[in-house]
């Protein structure tokens, strides 16, 4: 069965590289025992990237790119802030210095109750500096894969990834271990919202 829009099942392996200039390097690499699924018309990753598969069969190869806009769009700046070192006590009024090392990344809501995945970059004795960009964003996508698996999605697993179940999609090792985390996969929202909100 060819991939289309109209709620198709997916199964796939594929290596992921970034970079520019014609130096690319691979970033991420699906392991056999852990494929990345999602199904199609739910918005479940990038628009591009699930466009990308459409009329892929079982078994078919892949290679195609995604650009900077259609990904996670420029790297910003104004998303690297500095904290105010004291906004990290915990329920004892304790600075919790194990969690505070740079390259950690942490669960923040932003004073509009949003939430969303900061990587510290950088503290002091006072602040705390944390990169509110994508991991991925400024970067040019290319994946390179196989379609391992094309059906109709069950009933069961479209109500899955709609919520009446719990999370379902992001795939079973894509994006380093799950959406929200540092990794890139077929579109992972770094936000973390409800666990796997992939795509958007």
């Amino acid at each position: 069965m060819a991939i289309n829009k109209d709620n198709i099942f997916v199964q796939l392996k594929y290596k992921l590289y970034v970079g520019n200039d014609g130096e690319e390097v691979m970033i991420e690499e699906t392991p056999d025992d852990q494929l990345f699924r999602f199904t199609t018309g739910l918005g479940m990753v990038l628009s591009k990237f699930e466009e990308a598969l459409y009329g892929k069969e079982q078994g078919g190869s892949f290679d195609f790119y995604i650009n900077t806009e259609d990904a996670y769009g420029d790297y910003v700046e104004d998303l690297c802030v500095e904290l105010d070192k004291a906004i990290f006590k915990n329920e004892k009024g304790e600075i919790d210095e194990n969690i505070l090392y740079v390259g950690n990344i942490l669960p923040m809501m932003s004073a509009e109750g949003h939430r969303m995945n900061g990587k510290i970059v950088d503290v002091t004795d006072t602040n705390v500096k944390m990169d509110f960009n994508h991991p991925l964003a400024g970067e040019r996508l290319h994946f390179v894969g196989e379609v391992m698996e094309a059906r109709p999605a069950t009933q069961f697993e479209i109500e899955l990834v709609k919520g009446h179940h719990g999370c379902g999609g992001c795939g079973g090792g894509g994006c380093n271990g799950g959406c929200g985390s540092e990794g890139g996969c077929g579109g992972c929202n770094s936000d973390g919202e409800n666990g796997c909100n992939c795509g958007k």
